[in-house]
């Protein structure tokens, strides 16, 4: 998940982040811990996606959240492994918070998204062949990201089929495909329909290739729409670079179910119709987003 459209004062303002975390005494981290408590997640990739994520910027969306680690109430017990994986303690329940990142590859003068577990600082910009070199370097999980979605950067299948070996997974439900395959005609938001799922689990089991479901929320309440489940034990917590090699395994062996459900609709609706009035409305132009 994202967390929100963008961790910016304008974006958290508009989507009634600020004034939550004013009235309920909260800041942006206890919102998304929260709310995976809530939800039962134990373990959330929190994924940035811009063009430049400099280290402790607020495109850096894992070093954003760990700086408010300190203003946590004394219930919350801090934590890491390594440099990207918080930890964090409340009771008898954790949370995993891994650093992830939409990565924009650009190969043929086109845009394309690359989903990387386990750090938000690849290279952005650079080739398909490339990117693979750098992520296997670092020992980063490669997730073809929502491959069907071809008007939203998916490389479709055609482009996955040829380095399919490369990617640990695929991105096959995506829990913001949310639209009906009969409205599929609808200008922009027909496109989100529930078809690209169907059509990418579909691939991915043709060519036995382990897909993973997941929420891609932009908004706090999306988390846990989508999840994969498998047992804590698989896990291996006693540094980061095995805590990643533990989750590559259980995605490569798939030693894990999914969990295929969907944002609810008016959720959906509210933070989509956020991002597109906060892009136009924006009174010195597009706000950057991360």
């Amino acid at each position: 998940m994202h967390g929100a459209i963008g961790f910016q004062d304008y974006w958290l303002k508009l989507q009634g982040y600020k004034q939550k975390m004013w009235r309920e005494g909260k800041n942006l981290l206890q919102l998304i811990v929260d709310q995976c408590f809530e939800k039962d997640i134990d373990v959330c990739t929190i994924t940035s996606e811009e063009f430049e994520i400099p280290k402790g910027s607020v495109h850096d969306r894992i070093g954003y959240l760990e700086k408010q680690s300190m203003n946590l109430p004394r219930a919350y017990k801090f934590g890491k492994l390594g440099e990207n994986i918080l930890i964090i303690n409340r009771n008898e329940k954790k949370i995993y918070l891994i650093n992830g990142q939409t990565v924009v590859i650009k190969e043929d003068n086109e845009r394309f998204d690359y989903l990387v577990i386990g750090s938000n600082q690849v290279p952005n910009q650079r080739n398909f062949k490339d990117t693979h070199t750098y992520c296997n370097d670092h020992n980063l999980i490669k997730i073809a990201e929502h491959p069907k979605a071809e008007h939203h950067f998916g490389m479709g299948f055609k482009r996955l089929k040829e380095q399919l070996e490369e990617y640990h997974a695929i991105e096959g439900h995506n829990a913001q495909m949310i639209i009906p395959k009969a409205l599929a005609f609808l200008p922009k938001i027909g496109k989100y329909n529930k078809a690209v799922n169907e059509e990418t689990i579909a691939f991915a089991k043709q060519h036995n290739k382990p897909y993973i479901a997941v929420s891609d929320a932009h908004d706090i309440s999306g988390i846990g729409a989508a999840y994969m489940q498998f047992e804590e034990a698989l896990l291996n917590p006693a540094n980061e670079q095995k805590f990643i090699e533990s989750l590559k395994n259980i995605i490569t062996n798939r030693k894990f179910s999914t969990y295929e459900g969907y944002q609810k609709a008016m959720s959906w609706l509210k933070w989509t119709a956020q991002f597109q009035w906060g892009i136009t409305s924006y009174p010195r132009g597009v706000p950057e987003k991360c």
